[in-house]
């Protein structure tokens, strides 16, 4: 069976467009469990009614992963858990840490050449039981850190995501406790004066380019980079695309990425077109 989730913080806000997103992706999905209430905490009761209701072989359909959890370490645990449990999970915006991907990856190293040479190199036998016993020893030690290292690398993306999601809903708590209000979606979020961030052109294309290529950011199919194929893109420094792409989850609050975007291209068109009226009127 395929079952939805959507989660939204508070009794104001509509579920819609996360239900729309969970019908588009899986359109066989059978039922869609409702929360409202922060996703810092896993305590929800329509998430604790759909993980009882769930067994081996049924699917989660999110629409992002900060609907499953906004907490890092608390969302990770879960995670794990259902994956054990024989639970599929989808995630329609973070595609790269569907449990789908974790499975393949545990496919993989079991049918790994690599790891079934290891495997044979495991049970050689030389004839001599003690030279046995260590290169037994030996090769399964370089097997399990092989395969501990794919896994890593795997839990390290899911870890991320879920950090992710916790980051912008501190963000966002630091906005309201600012007093940080937007008239509208498309409008600029009217900011304090104090920890102004002033934005030129050439910080403006940077994070023009992080949310345009940014698989962080769910916009359009270029959407597909890591912050090292990122940075490639903008030609600056992983660190760099970090803290351009914290900056935006930061500034942008509750408005969409397709959204902020579009308010940064008309930004950037400003500043060039003032650039271009000084430049003719000298």
């Amino acid at each position: 069976m395929i079952y939805g989730y959507s989660r939204v913080s508070t009794n104001q806000q509509s579920h819609i467009r996360q239900i729309e997103a969970i019908q588009k992706a899986c359109p066989e999905c059978v039922l869609i469990y409702k929360d409202n209430c922060t996703g810092r905490t896993q305590n929800r009761d329509n998430w604790n009614k759909l993980k009882k209701r769930v067994k081996t072989g049924d699917t989660i359909v999110f629409e992002d992963v900060c609907r499953m959890s906004r907490n890092a370490e608390e969302g990770f645990a879960e995670y794990k858990e259902l994956f054990a449990q024989g639970i599929e999970l989808v995630f329609v915006h973070h595609p790269h840490v569907n449990t789908a991907k974790y499975r393949e990856l545990l496919k993989e190293n079991a049918e790994n050449p690599i790891g079934k040479k290891f495997e044979e190199l495991r049970n050689l036998k030389t004839g001599d039981e003690a030279i046995d016993t260590m290169l037994s020893g030996m090769f399964g030690s370089i097997q399990t850190f092989i395969e501990t290292i794919n896994m890593q690398n795997v839990e390290k993306d899911i870890i991320q995501a879920f950090d992710e999601a916790e980051k912008e809903i501190s963000y966002l708590s630091q906005r309201t406790r600012d007093g940080m209000k937007a008239h509208h979606a498309s409008e600029k979020i009217i900011e304090k004066k104090t920890g102004m961030q002033y934005r030129t052109e050439k910080i403006l294309k940077r994070m023009i380019t992080v949310l345009t290529y940014s698989r962080y950011f769910h916009i359009s199919e270029l959407n597909i980079h890591d912050d090292s194929g990122t940075a490639k893109q903008a030609e600056v420094s992983v660190r760099t695309v970090v803290r351009i792409r914290e900056r935006i989850l930061q500034e942008k609050g509750d408005m969409s990425a397709e959204d902020y975007l579009h308010q940064l291209q008309k930004e950037l068109k400003k500043i060039q077109s003032r650039k271009k009226n000084k430049q003719y009127n000298k």
